[in-house]
């Protein structure tokens, strides 16, 4: 660990020390979950005074950067044909969390036990030009035209493709995810495109590689507001930018909040 990484901590741990020995109010929630949506029963019940006002931050978010974008009936669909599109074979990606350089070996890894010869059907990576490309003899088809293909995640147009070399249309759309939103149902937050929300964090999704740990102590604590007095339960979401829940593949999440009177 660095030295600033361990100042940045130092500081951190100075600043809760402050405020948990204070004689206003405050507390710490620890929530430990696999899914993004967790609800987490109070016991005992928190009961704030009703004249005082109250507000909570997220001290910290770990996990490990595992979220998929190749998911089961969704988009884990490759079709192609060996006869010139007389016969079809389908192959079927285990949900997981592929980079652009792991979508093509996979897929050559797929390819390599149907057949020997790789020439007939190849996949690459064109990194001058950030896209794939498919390489197709006369014998060989590709039909991204089909439900839950991996078409977009690669680039390539819904449709058929043959013999040729062909260069995908689009920049690969490795992942949907821009960011990483911590929503907490106690809070009136900030605003979404426009919207109020009880957004209490955000943070860009992929600041590690895939795999690697993810471990976020904010430099300074942003306070949203309380919205209750009794607080018996608290519900966490973890969306993207869309609102929509990211799954992390079961991988373990830990989430910190602080809660103080004003």
């Amino acid at each position: 660990m660095s030295s600033a990484e361990l100042e940045k901590i130092n500081k951190h741990l100075e600043n809760l020390t402050e405020i948990l020995t204070s004689s206003k109010f405050s507390t710490t929630l620890k929530f430990i979950t696999t899914t993004s949506t967790h609800t987490c029963n109070l016991d005992p019940i928190i009961h704030l005074e009703q004249d005082k006002h109250y507000e909570v931050a997220l001290t910290s978010f770990s996990t490990f950067n595992t979220i998929q974008n190749i998911i089961k009936d969704v988009n884990d669909r490759f079709k192609y044909s060996n006869d010139q599109g007389k016969t079809w074979k389908e192959l079927t990606f285990l949900p997981g969390s592929y980079e652009v350089e792991s979508i093509s070996n996979e897929i050559k890894r797929h390819l390599g036990i149907q057949f020997k010869d790789k020439k007939q059907l190849h996949f690459a990576v064109e990194p001058a030009v950030n896209k794939f490309s498919l390489t197709l003899d006369e014998d060989h088809q590709v039909d991204f035209n089909i439900d839950k293909s991996l078409s977009r995640l690669l680039g390539f147009k819904k449709q058929l493709y043959t013999q040729g070399f062909h260069i995908s249309e689009n920049i690969p759309k490795v992942t949907e995810i821009n960011s990483i939103n911590v929503q907490c149902d106690i809070i009136e937050g900030g605003y979404v495109n426009g919207k109020l929300s009880n957004n209490i964090f955000s943070y860009p999704a992929f600041t590690v590689p895939i795999g690697y740990s993810l471990n976020v102590i904010p430099k300074s604590l942003i306070y949203f507001p309380v919205t209750r007095k009794t607080i018996n339960s608290i519900t966490i979401r973890i969306t993207d930018e869309k609102g929509k829940e990211i799954n992390f593949g079961g991988e373990e999440i830990m989430i910190d909040l602080l809660v103080r009177e004003v």
